[in-house]
């Protein structure tokens, strides 16, 4: 005889607590939350300690810990100050929801996330169809996927934290990479816009808030801050003031040094550690790949707005009647590009603009490319006026970003001679290219060594930076034996590889950069860290994974005098950036080969592959080893996967689709140097 469970299901007991939820029944205490709304909730202390955040709250001995329910005849009331910017109402209901096993399903609209036969996304570059989420579901649009991110990890619910995190870098994308990229530097997600169609509340969940009037003070409740340390482990979010590590700007707002000087107060900025981190480097990632591809069409968009300003105004000068002979030609409409501001003002800012052009990693067939790209940008937006600081970065761009020593004599002498056509100034000094001719020429291997003899150790860069010239000497670092996978490294956040649950610590300790399997035949050594030097064209995107490409010497920022990193005073050859199609297209070959006339020589190489999206990238470096004429060089592993070289074509009938079969390819940077 088979015994049976009597008494209600685990469903039973689920749909019991969820319905106590939606209706306030039989609660114990109640949240009086203020943050960027301000509202009461009935809930149970039972299922709240579900939650990292209210499970010390209850539980580690605080007031809070024992309940009141002789001092009041309904549930005792808590306030809660969310100080965090980026915590909303509707991403706060979500999360509670999800502790009383039931919310809304998510919906993304499906024109947000790339596939490997659209990896610009499907609409790209054109307007998306509007979308309409189906019945009961929240619309989970990028804004509301990083407040659902930020409110889960402050209340330390690591399921639905790594839910966020893994839909947020599944959908960058040319319409999302500047929001995603604000939000890892730290930059709040701004307030909630009624026009955008974003929900304020969850779906849903509209009745479980009783909204109330902001109180300025508070003196009968227990009121527990967001900073305040009460015992709750968040070390792992790092809430930075103006006045701290914070990004020199906005990236989106464009926030200029002349702004800074008039008083504008910045806003508070959010970093989540490691989180932010994988989500930064996961668009600079992207940007690196397709920041040439979106930016002709940024162009184009620039060049239709300015012949529609003109033709209005030309409009406006006319007479209403239209003259003898006149008919007007009605066409038949035609989808129009639409592709937010990156690289024009308004988007990227200026200095990291320059950093992304300047990267080893960012994807340009050659030097002459980079230039004319940053010409291009550079002109792009001084169109829109010309502001100072901006200057600083175009001059450090044109001066140490761009390795003219790469290019012919005929480029040379026509980067000479080119002139901006908005300050009437050529973009690259002419000491500049001399300089550059001057340190290529400089070099005389000897016909028999295998070694230049240029390299240099910290050590000896520490020891010349403390003379007046010495300080002033650029070097290029010569990468040792690492793989490296950057961006989104296609972890899976939800448990850990034995099955079980992941919890935010776990979460917050997954490394925004694994480490693949080494060189074979050598040992495995971690990525060249900069502890003596600093990059001409600094910003946090070094920490996001963006290898910058030239660096000076400064003794104050080293952190480890007896470090054996090595330097070269050469810029190396970033000679092949080519893209290998499905057509089996043949690589594009340097305009200036090179042939060193030693039977041996000593290099070192890097190769940066990006994923078939973009959002991360697989590295591999070689120190320094002997080459012999006519022998290969490469690297042989088993960690380029189907995201990676699965790349294909497929046949659309929608001008999208047509225009983004060249971009199913597979695209790789390779940074060769001499020692």
């Amino acid at each position: 005889m088979t015994a049976k469970k009597l008494g209600p299901s685990a469903a039973d007991i689920q749909n019991h607590l969820y319905t106590s939820f939606l209706e306030g029944s039989t609660a114990d205490v109640a949240l009086r939350v203020h943050g960027t709304w301000h509202a009461v909730y009935k809930l149970h202390r039972v299922v709240l300690i579900q939650s990292g955040f209210f499970r010390s709250l209850f539980t580690a001995g605080f007031a809070e810990s024992t309940p009141r329910f002789g001092s009041c005849t309904g549930p005792e009331e808590i306030v809660i100050h969310f100080d965090d910017p980026n915590i909303t109402r509707a991403a706060f209901e979500v999360c509670i929801s999800r502790l009383y096993g039931g919310g809304p399903t998510l919906d993304i609209d499906p024109s947000l996330t790339p596939t490997s036969s659209q990896p610009l996304t499907p609409s790209f570059p054109y307007e998306p169809q509007p979308h309409k989420a189906p019945s009961g579901h929240h619309p989970a649009t990028p804004r509301f996927l990083l407040s659902l991110l930020a409110t889960a990890v402050y209340l330390s619910i690591p399921s639905l934290a790594s839910q966020a995190l893994s839909s947020i870098l599944s959908t960058v994308g040319y319409r999302t990479v500047l929001k995603y990229l604000n939000f890892a530097t730290g930059v709040p997600i701004g307030h909630f816009d009624r026009d955008s169609g974003e929900p304020e509340a969850a779906v849903g969940l509209e009745s479980v808030a009783d909204l109330i009037e902001y109180e300025e003070s508070i003196s009968d409740t227990v009121s527990i801050e967001a900073n305040s340390s009460i015992g709750i482990d968040h070390d792992h979010i790092k809430m930075k003031d103006a006045a701290s590590k914070s990004p020199p700007s906005s990236i989106a707002l464009e926030a200029s040094e002349e702004c800074e000087t008039k008083g504008i107060m910045k806003q508070p900025s959010c970093h989540y550690g490691a989180i932010s981190d994988k989500i930064g480097e996961a668009c600079t990632c992207w940007l690196a790949k397709w920041g040439v591809d979106v930016f002709q069409f940024e162009e184009k968009q620039e060049s239709s707005t300015a012949r529609k300003e003109h033709s209005t105004h030309l409009t406006r000068k006319r007479s209403k009647s239209a003259p003898s002979g006149f008919v007007r030609v009605t066409g038949t409409k035609t989808e129009q590009y639409c592709v937010p501001l990156i690289w024009s003002r308004g988007g990227l800012t200026a200095r990291w603009a320059a950093a992304i052009i300047s990267a080893d990693t960012f994807f340009i067939r050659g030097e002459r490319e980079r230039y004319d790209f940053a010409r291009r940008v550079v002109e792009l937006r001084r169109k829109h006026g010309i502001i100072a600081s901006e200057e600083e970065e175009w001059k450090k761009l044109f001066d140490h970003g761009i390795y003219y020593s790469n290019m012919n004599m005929d480029d040379l002498i026509s980067i000479s001679r080119d002139i901006s056509t908005t300050t009437n100034q050529p973009f690259v000094p002419l000491t500049t290219i001399q300089s550059c001719l001057w340190t290529h020429s400089k070099p005389s291997p000897s016909l028999h060594g295998k070694e230049l003899g240029v390299t240099r150790t910290t050590a000896d860069i520490l020891k010349e930076s403390v003379t007046p010239a010495g300080g002033s000497r650029f070097y290029f670092p010569v990468t040792g034996n690492f793989s490296v996978r950057i961006g989104d490294n296609g972890s899976d956040f939800s448990e850990t590889p034995d099955g079980k649950s992941l919890s935010m610590d776990q979460l917050f300790s997954c490394p925004s950069t694994s480490t693949l399997s080494p060189l074979p035949s050598s040992p495995t050594l971690e990525s060249t860290t900069v502890s003596v030097a600093k990059s001409v064209l600094t910003t946090e995107a070094e920490c996001f994974g963006l290898r910058p490409s030239i660096y000076t010497a400064s003794s104050a920022n080293a952190s480890d005098p007896k470090d054996e990193s090595q330097w070269s005073p050469y810029p190396p050859c970033r000679l092949y950036s080519h893209t290998i199609s499905t057509a089996q297209c043949p690589p594009v070959a340097p305009s200036q080969q090179y042939r060193d006339p030693r039977s041996l020589i000593s290099a070192y190489f890097m190769i940066t592959c990006a994923s078939k999206t973009g959002s991360s990238q697989i590295r591999f470096a070689s120190a320094p080893d002997v080459f012999s004429v006519g022998q290969s060089w490469g690297w042989k592993s088993s960690t380029m996967t189907e995201e990676y070289i699965g790349v294909r074509s497929e046949k659309g009938t929608t001008s999208s689709d047509a225009l983004q079969s060249k971009y199913s390819s597979l695209r790789a940077t390779v940074v060769l140097g001499l020692v």
